[in-house]
């Protein structure tokens, strides 16, 4: 773990830690970088990190979970498995009042704004949607795992990022287990956004690009789906952006100096 973070350093930096009189100006740049959480519900980080530093949350404890909803649960005492949603964590969560929940990914980006700033994060993105994020890409693919796309990407050059498709494809399931099922046809004219897949009725949410060949019951995934996430209720932190992602092919629009 310490030469990818030994390397990591080396390209970006230490990450800065701001004096009190400085958060402000951290809080400024978050802002203007259009940062969202990468956990699904895409709550402006910005937000968040004012209310933080405005003194109105404070942490007791810090557990790390697979999915927010399954972090409330277990932090309220129950299993560590997600619940239907609405209403989302942020809306109703511990205790029925609204909770915050971010994600290694997302204090992974918030680090480098820190650091680069906030025209830097946006030069990868959309106007609308800035910066990049982890996509999962399982099922019938070549090469399953975690990569790292710009949002805006269509779902065609991400799919052969991870080494296309191994069967023909029927359905993608996108966003996560509570996502939704997407006709292959319709999802491959896409972009990996929140704005590119509404039409299709989904969203990027937790990351998940699931390809459903054409033999599969799409139904009988969810079972075994459920049964992945009883098996490991809590997960442990790590390095994403430097150990689990790997480049995906870009969207055409350069960094900011």
């Amino acid at each position: 773990m310490s030469q990818p973070l030994a390397a990591h350093q080396a390209r970006h930096g230490a990450v800065p830690v701001p004096r009190p009189g400085e958060l402000d100006a951290l809080v400024e740049q978050v802002q203007r970088s259009g940062l969202t959480g990468r956990g699904g519900g895409g709550y402006p980080t910005g937000r968040k990190l004012a209310a933080v530093v405005a003194g109105a949350l404070g942490a007791e404890r810090v557990v790390v979970a697979g999915e927010e909803s399954a972090l409330v649960s277990f932090v309220r005492g129950r299993a560590a498995l997600p619940t239907t949603k609405p209403p989302r964590p942020a809306e109703r969560g511990v205790g029925g009042r609204p909770t915050f929940v971010s994600n290694a990914e997302t204090f992974s980006h918030l680090a480098l704004v820190a650091r680069h700033g906030a025209r830097w994060f946006r030069g990868l993105g959309t106007d609308e949607e800035p910066g990049s994020v982890l996509v999962t890409a399982r099922g019938a693919v070549a090469r399953p795992g975690v990569y790292e796309a710009e949002l805006g990407t269509p779902l065609t050059p991400l799919l052969a990022g991870a080494g296309g498709a191994t069967e023909p494809i029927q359905h993608f399931l996108v966003g996560g287990f509570g996502g939704s099922f997407v006709d292959a046809a319709a999802a491959a004219r896409r972009a990996w956004s929140r704005a590119g897949l509404a039409p299709v009725a989904a969203a990027p949410d937790a990351g998940l690009l699931l390809a459903v060949p054409a033999r599969a019951v799409p139904a009988a995934l969810v079972p075994a789906a459920r049964r992945a996430v009883a098996a490991r209720p809590v997960l442990a932190l790590r390095l994403v952006r430097e150990e689990a992602a790997t480049t995906m092919p870009r969207a055409g629009r350069a960094p900011a100096p």
